[in-house]
């Protein structure tokens, strides 16, 4: 008995402590981050991992350091934002991956009050390129209509998305939609018809 009255004091000194040393900005609700598209990619280009300690803010931009502690149990976390957010239920601004929950020990509920301090704030850089997550292949010009439809025909037999645009006096063609985890794929079926896909382009998220 007398063992676990110490053991109990001692986690609320070093979540005391822990409180007390930091230059808190905040608390905030986080949820648990989940991703079930395979091979999505973060706004830093990176491929998510729940393995790793990571989390999306909608208050914080992309490479930034927060040390994260639990209203509710007193543990800590240090997660790097990766991610943005702009949307989450009930108000929520913050979600952290799988790990990062189990370091906070709010895997039970899911949810949790949160501290915040800020070890590094990243910076938003305009001229950076924006990771959509989607892409598309430019397949050239044609002079020739009739072989333009051709392939745009078996283009869309194959399951893709291809688009044309009048171009002077030849087409246009590209495939479009396409996201990142069907880039191979998709690289692949283009080859198959005797085509070149050259290098994935980065497009404009359709849903924004």
């Amino acid at each position: 008995m007398t063992l676990l009255i110490i053991m109990a004091m001692k986690r609320i000194f070093i979540a005391f402590m822990l409180l007390s040393t930091s230059l808190l900005s905040g608390a905030e609700m986080a949820s648990w981050y989940i991703v079930t598209e395979p091979g999505y990619t973060t706004d830093n280009g990176t491929e998510f991992s729940s393995a790793s300690s990571e989390a999306a803010s909608s208050r914080y931009p992309a490479g930034s350091v927060l040390e994260l502690v639990s209203e509710d149990t007193g543990r800590s976390s240090v997660v790097t934002i990766t991610d943005s957010l702009p949307e989450l239920p009930e108000g929520r601004t913050l979600a952290v991956t799988e790990k990062a929950m189990e370091e906070l020990g709010l895997m039970d509920s899911g949810t949790g009050m949160v501290e915040e301090r800020v070890l590094r704030l990243g910076q938003d850089d305009d001229s950076k390129e924006i990771v959509t997550g989607w892409y598309k292949y430019d397949l050239g010009l044609y002079a020739d209509a009739g072989e333009c439809f051709r392939i745009y025909s078996l283009l869309r037999e194959n399951g893709l998305k291809p688009s044309i645009q009048i171009d002077g006096d030849a087409i246009h063609l590209s495939v479009e939609y396409v996201m990142a985890f069907e880039r191979e794929n998709t690289e692949a079926i283009i080859r198959s018809l005797g085509l070149e896909p050259g290098e994935a382009m980065i497009a404009q998220n359709p849903y924004t």
